[in-house]
């Protein structure tokens, strides 16, 4: 190999020397930035699991009723919502009986008298709600179950008294008793029921057309 070709060789050799470290710095420097792209998008999975876990997890305000109901009668048209919460206030609402008010809590605790419902409220049922305001409102119902009392005297089915099944419970001492008649007179006599215990009753079908009489107790609709 003369001079000429040794020099050419030298110059080839360190060529290829210099391309070869350029080509590594590159991967080494791809490898980095890869590695750099990875680390972001973990950081950023992170955040977005812990963000979405968060919400997802974060609970409703607590709200429980004492009891979700109550029957009052329609003599004693009273009743009292009670319950327990982690708001400071509940609110309480009800269209039939023309309520929205807020009601503060005490040591988690809340009460609410209904001192008054209408009179065309005489039977059947009306709902409340308590509702109290979180990162979501809760919502709970409270019925009140109306119902009316025949004490002792005569009815006219149809018209003093609705039709239907009715407990008779006595309420006072001697004999207890329901009479049914097929009409005014009380001459047709249909049935009649007795008991002789305050507190004990019975169970009993009137009709539309009878004529009830009530000895000693109460008759409430079944």
């Amino acid at each position: 190999m003369d001079i000429k070709d040794k020099l050419l060789y030298k110059i080839d050799k360190k060529t290829m020397e210099s391309r070869i470290s350029t080509l590594k710095i590159g991967v080494i420097l791809a490898t980095i930035f890869c590695i750099i792209l990875l680390i972001i998008a973990g950081f950023n999975s992170m955040n977005n699991t812990e963000g979405s876990s968060s919400v997802s997890t974060t609970p409703i305000t607590s709200l429980s009723l004492t009891n979700d109901s109550a029957n009052v009668s329609s003599e004693n048209k009273s009743c009292s919502i009670t319950g327990t919460t982690e708001a400071s206030t509940v609110l309480i609402k009800s269209e039939s009986l023309n309520i929205s008010q807020k009601v503060n809590v005490t040591n988690g605790s809340f009460e609410f008298n209904i001192t008054e419902i209408p009179e065309e409220l005489n039977t059947g049922t009306v709902e409340i709600s308590a509702e109290v305001q979180g990162k979501e409102k809760n919502t709970q119902t409270f019925t009140i179950n109306v119902f009316k009392i025949y004490t002792s005297g005569g009815y006219k089915v149809g018209s003093d008294i609705p039709e239907g099944e009715y407990k008779f419970t006595q309420s006072e001492g001697g004999v207890g008793m329901v009479e049914r008649f097929g009409d005014s007179s009380k001459e047709d006599l249909k049935d009649v029921q007795t008991i002789d215990k305050v507190g004990n009753s019975f169970y009993i079908t009137i009709k539309n057309g009878e004529y009830v009489t009530i000895s000693s107790g109460e008759l409430v609709k079944a």
